[in-house]
């Protein structure tokens, strides 16, 4: 006859086939909170190879390769003879472009004998136009009535500083500041729908100002030096 023992009287500790949760050490007694919580599942990660039916790319790959085409921005330093002074201007956008060129007065002539259209313009109030539009910030000081220079505050509204500006400027120093904002808008001569017959008369004109430019520093060398 086999004899049965009774885990309970048994001195064993703990008993066979208990299984006891642990116990924290400074809780002993109390096992609230320590039964067994189920194991959280691992996610998968998203890579590189989620396909088409998956909800949306992980945020490392969402901007992985584009460009922003609505942002366009270029500004550019003009400085003055007196290299303190100094005037902003951008690279135009297709925005801009629109309003350059709403402000040009433009006339179109139609030759009788080839029917062909050409378009005369003011060549002073085209440049105006443009620098109006591309010019951006500037730091340009003048005398107040004491001969204190003064910053002149920037303003290119209708009568705004600006305007006021180009009206009284040194045309030598317009002259190199269109130059300048043309060097970064290489698109503004075909924008222009310029000849090249314009352009060749142009040449002309530039060439014969220099001629006279350099018969006056000859007469001026010749004067202090007799």
């Amino acid at each position: 006859m086999s004899t049965h023992q009774d885990s309970r009287t048994s001195t064993q500790f703990p008993p066979p086939g208990f299984t006891g949760q642990p116990v924290a050490p400074h809780m002993a007694g109390d096992t609230t909170g320590w039964e067994p919580q189920p194991v959280a599942q691992a996610q998968p990660s998203i890579g590189a190879g989620y396909s088409t039916g998956d909800p949306q790319p992980p945020a490392e790959e969402e901007n992985y390769g584009y460009e922003d085409y609505y942002g366009f921005s270029e500004v550019h330093r003009f400085m003055m003879p007196d290299r303190r002074q100094w005037i902003e201007f951008k690279t135009l956008a297709e925005g801009d472009l629109m309003r350059y060129h709403a402000r040009l007065n433009r006339d179109v002539m139609v030759e009788k004998t080839t029917g062909n259209a050409r378009i005369r313009m003011n060549q002073v109030e085209e440049r105006n136009a443009l620098l109006m539009v591309a010019i951006t910030g500037w730091h340009l000081v003048r005398r107040d009535r004491s001969g204190q220079f003064r910053e002149v505050p920037f303003n290119n509204k209708r009568d705004g500083e600006l305007e006021q500006w180009l009206k009284v400027a040194n045309p030598a120093i317009i002259a190199d500041l269109d130059k300048a904002i043309r060097d970064q808008n290489p698109f503004l001569l075909s924008a222009n729908t310029e000849t090249v017959e314009a352009i060749d008369k142009q040449i002309a004109e530039l060439e014969d100002q220099k001629a006279k430019l350099l018969e006056r520093m000859q007469g001026e060398a010749d004067s202090a030096a007799s």
